[in-house]
């Protein structure tokens, strides 16, 4: 490889930046490097073929370099050259100068051709995804024992409700029967409710408030992403990837009686599915990691999805369905939302 190769490989690098080509291009430059330091240490220019009757007109030979001393560059005429017409030998310096340009070049190349959602994953604000799903699976679990309840707060809105907000007390029974309370405020910004100490309003049949799904069926859900997605497409008819899987599933990382593992396997279910678009905030102002997925782009209505992790806890706080891409996202802009709230266990 002379200068006219490490020049067209440069050149290869800029006009086609792809990551390939990058690390191609940064391999043979760090090669020609390696190869043009050890032909520096015994004296001989790489490849070359000396006529032997020159050797003498030439330069006394080169002894090898010690190895705690500095390569020298300096550009100096062979003794017995000047005047006598032959062409020197040519010297290291340029060539391993353009070898050394390339791939400082070609790096500053890699940084800025880089897939974006490499990037994105490789610096993820405050956890990466495998940080995430651990942390949602040190959440205890609080199953139902006789005679107690799950209390659930989750508040939901959706494009016909003029901003107003949903607030959705709801008490299950182990059998997915519910009381439920619902109120309405005017913004997920209105001061919110409280909290009622006993359930209010009738018993209702069981209506998968369990994130759709049965309490028994939560309790023993399989505890791998994979097994997950084929339960739920196997049993439930939700193809992977899918916004109504991808509430189910954020429901399920946000349900306290569901194992730590299925918990930690659903948030990592979402980080598969889902584009994380960097830090964002909920409907309700609390901050997060954005994760966009689904099909933003179909028509006559978009079937994306949103989620929004807590970075602290590894647990979704929101999700939306029918969502437009991430250059249209805004949570008013969904066909509907729902923000998870605090749960507790307690009697009936």
């Amino acid at each position: 490889m002379d200068e006219l190769d490490a020049i067209r490989a440069l050149h290869e690098a800029i006009s086609a930046p792809d990551m390939a080509t990058v690390s191609r291009v940064r391999a043979r430059a760090l090669a020609l490097i390696d190869e043009l330091e050890a032909s520096a240490a015994v004296g001989e220019p790489r490849g070359s073929v000396r006529d032997p009757s020159a050797v003498g007109a030439m330069s006394a030979p080169v002894t090898a370099r010690p190895a705690d001393s500095t390569i020298d560059l300096t550009l100096t005429e062979p003794v017995g050259m000047s005047g006598s017409g032959l062409r020197p030998p040519r010297s290291k310096a340029p060539l391993a100068a353009v070898a050394l340009v390339a791939l400082i070049l070609v790096t500053v190349v890699a940084a800025f051709s880089a897939d974006p959602s490499q990037e994105l994953q490789s610096g993820l604000p405050e956890r990466s995804a495998q940080e995430l799903v651990r942390l949602a699976g040190l959440h205890p679990d609080r199953p139902l024992g006789p005679g107690e309840l799950l209390y659930t707060r989750v508040l939901a809105a959706n494009a016909d409700d003029g901003g107003a907000v949903e607030v959705r007390d709801v008490w299950i029974t182990p059998d997915g029967e519910s009381y439920d309370y619902y109120r309405m405020i005017d913004s997920p910004q209105a001061p919110l409710p409280p909290v009622p100490v006993d359930p209010v309003g009738p018993l209702l049949p069981n209506r998968g408030a369990f994130a759709g799904l049965s309490y028994d069926e939560v309790r023993t859900m399989p505890t791998t992403p994979t097994a997950i997605e084929e339960h739920l497409e196997r049993f439930h008819r939700l193809a992977p990837g899918t916004e109504n899987a991808a509430l189910v599933v954020a429901n399920l990382a946000a349900l306290t009686v569901a194992p730590p593992d299925v918990r930690a396997a659903a948030v990592e279910i979402l980080l598969r599915w889902g584009q994380p678009v960097g830090e964002a905030t909920d409907p309700l102002g609390r901050p997060g990691l954005l994760l966009l997925g689904g099909d933003p782009d179909a028509v006559p209505v978009p079937r994306g999805w949103a989620v929004v992790i807590d970075q602290t806890t590894g647990l979704p706080l929101a999700v939306a369905i029918r969502v437009p891409g991430p250059a249209d996202f805004a949570w008013q802009r969904t066909v509907g939302w729902l923000a998870f709230g605090p749960q507790e266990v307690r009697s009936a």
